[in-house]
Order: C-alpha cells, then structure tokens, then sequence
C-alpha cells in the first residue's frame, strides 16, 4: 500500500470548533532514504492531510506539482477502504472490503509490529508510545514508530500494514518505489468536516483490482523518470 494508503497524524496547536469527533490532522514528510534523481525529488510531497468524522478518515497527499493525487478513505463501522488515485485526467478508485484487505496489504512487504513499554515521546503536543516496526522483503529495514491514544479514532490501523499499532500514529515510515518517507504529525484541529469528502467524487470511477495495479505501474515510471 502506498504512502498513502497507511495513510495517520498529529498537534503543535489545536482549535476546538464543533465536535472533538471531527477534525484534520497535518503531517509533515521527511526522506530517511531519498530519490535518487534531482528532478523526482523536486516533485515529492512535503506535508500530508487526515481528515476524520464520524469513524470515517480520509487521507489526502499530492506530489509531481499536483500532476498526481492519492486518496485513501476507510469506515471504520462498515470496515470499508477506498482507494483513490488521480494522474492527470484520469480518475480511479477502488473499494475494498475485510475480505480482499489482505490481498491489497501483499502489495507492501510484511510489517513486523513489537510494542515497547515505558518509552514514550512529545509529539505535537501528544504523549506518544513506542513501537519498533521491523520490514521484510528484498530490502528489510526497521524503525521507531510512536502512536498515541488520546485521539478520538478508533482502530485506525484495521486496514494498514501497522494494524497490530492499538492508537493513532504520530510518527512513522512508508518506502515505495525506492524512496522511504517519514511522517511526523505536527498539528490538530478540531474543527467540521464536509460529510460529502468521505464519499468517491463522481468524477471518479470504480475500478477492479487489476486497473489499480497497472496505474501502480504508471506512478512507478513517474518516480523512475
């Protein structure tokens, strides 16, 4: 699954409007092992969104100077996942379900998740636990992540490669395509969301699985260019 995808969050500053159950979440993005080619790393994204309401989230991420976006959106009630992606004009997403969730998660190497006690770290205003998260594949790597529990989404990471993580991760890496991101939440807002976001746009259509990969080809030649 895409950086996306693991798509999670969190708070230098937080504004209290509406419901604590509804706000944003802003990251921002660092790159432990960058992309090789000058030009690819001018087009990488520096900050990503999570949205959340209702147990509903919605990640949102853009790079290639916004000739490529990516959306990721999961119910947690219904234990749907949406998967969005935009280059160019074209338009596809797909709709995943408890049932097909492992065949989309095979795409990325298997995460091996161990809970540490008794670390903890400040991230945006969060106290934050510890997890070291070992990767498998042809390029294993390993890393802290930190996940806190005092945010108002339940089970976030049903649908990831981090699901055996219980909170809302702050502080975590996604590689891809050769190219490893860091995501380090840094604010919250509680503030309303627009229902009509967590919802396929209707310029979108609804691909099989089989379209999203050959789309995934198409943003590994971007990324290789």
């Amino acid at each position: 699954m895409t950086a996306v995808a693991y798509l999670t969050i969190f708070c230098q500053s937080c504004k209290t409007i509406g419901s604590s159950e509804e706000g944003v979440i802003s990251y921002e993005i660092t790159y432990p092992k960058p992309p090789k080619s000058d030009l690819t790393k001018s087009m990488m994204p520096s900050e990503m969104e999570l949205k959340f309401k209702d147990d509903k989230y919605l990640t949102f991420i853009s790079f290639g100077f916004g000739l490529v976006k990516m959306q990721y959106f999961s119910d947690d009630k219904k234990k749907e996942l949406y998967e969005l992606i935009a280059i160019g004009k074209e338009r596809v997403a797909s709709h995943n379900t408890p049932e097909n969730i492992g065949d989309l998660l095979k795409i990325t190497p298997e995460h091996t998740v161990t809970l540490v006690e008794g670390e903890t770290k400040e991230i945006a205003g969060y106290d934050c636990l510890k997890a070291k998260v070992k990767v498998g594949g042809a390029n294993p790597y390993e890393f802290d992540a930190y996940y806190t529990m005092d945010l108002p989404l339940i089970d976030p990471n049903w649908c990831t490669p981090f699901k055996g993580i219980p909170g809302v991760l702050m502080q975590y890496q996604v590689e891809q395509f050769d190219v490893r991101m860091e995501f380090t939440a840094k604010s919250v807002e509680f503030i309303r969301q627009d229902a009509k976001e967590f919802s396929v746009p209707d310029d979108y259509s609804i691909v099989n699985r089989q379209k999203m990969d050959s789309v995934r080809v198409q943003l590994k030649e971007l990324s290789e260019e």
